[in-house]
């Protein structure tokens, strides 16, 4: 595997527990790389790992916890996690991969946890979606912190329950999806709902699946 220098791009499943001896952290040109259904990977690699030029990473359905290598991933810019926990020190928080620019969180227990890790880093974000976490209860304020945020989706949330006010300092929001998430989506109504000042500011909006504004920008 680690001959396949010229490699772009690579999805697999596997039924290892550490990828250590794969050869997978030798491929320097990879862009992305991509884990589905690896039920016992617990680590991907334990030593130096050279992938300088992975802007991609999406892990689905891992039952886990793995440990990801987030401080040698220097080129990560869109980040997946779909049904699957990470292992989360004290230590990988703080070092959240810096450039992120897209974020998608879906189905995991271990959402609020995984948003913390937003507070210390990733201030590149531009995309930004939570799919299907019904523990996803609150946006948390510090989240007007990423200036850069052009999209923001929350689908399948029903839980979640209001908008903050410090929303409204994202100035470079573009977009914002609400879809199926209870009362979110009355409170979000247009001039009539308790939240709908705090998103007004944004020229796109959708909710349930209908554009209850749009504006060109």
């Amino acid at each position: 595997m680690k001959r396949l220098i010229s490699l772009r791009r690579l999805s697999i499943t596997t039924k290892q527990m550490s990828l250590q001896e794969s050869g997978i952290q030798y491929l320097e040109n990879l862009e992305f790389l991509g884990f589905q259904g690896c039920q016992n990977l617990r680590v991907l690699f334990e030593s130096a790992c050279r992938l300088t030029c992975l802007r991609e990473l999406a892990i689905g359905d891992c039952a886990g916890p793995i440990s990801l290598p987030f401080v040698e991933l220097i080129a990560l810019e869109s980040l997946a996690i779909i049904n699957c926990k990470l292992k989360l020190t004290q230590d990988n928080k703080s070092k959240f991969p810096s450039n992120l620019r897209m974020l998608s969180i879906s189905q995991s227990e271990q959402v609020v946890e995984l948003l913390q890790c937003l507070n210390e880093s990733a201030y590149a974000l531009e995309f930004f979606a939570i799919y299907d976490c019904p523990s996803f209860t609150a946006i948390p304020v510090w989240l007007s912190n990423h200036i850069r945020l052009r999209v923001i989706r929350f689908i399948r949330c029903p839980n979640l329950s209001s908008i903050p006010q410090e929303i409204q300092s994202i100035t470079a929001l573009k977009e914002l999806r609400i879809e199926y998430c209870g009362e979110l989506s009355e409170r979000c109504r247009p001039t009539i709902g308790k939240d709908w000042p705090n998103i007004a500011h944004i020229p796109r909006i959708q909710l349930d699946l209908i554009w209850v504004q749009w504006m060109e920008d």
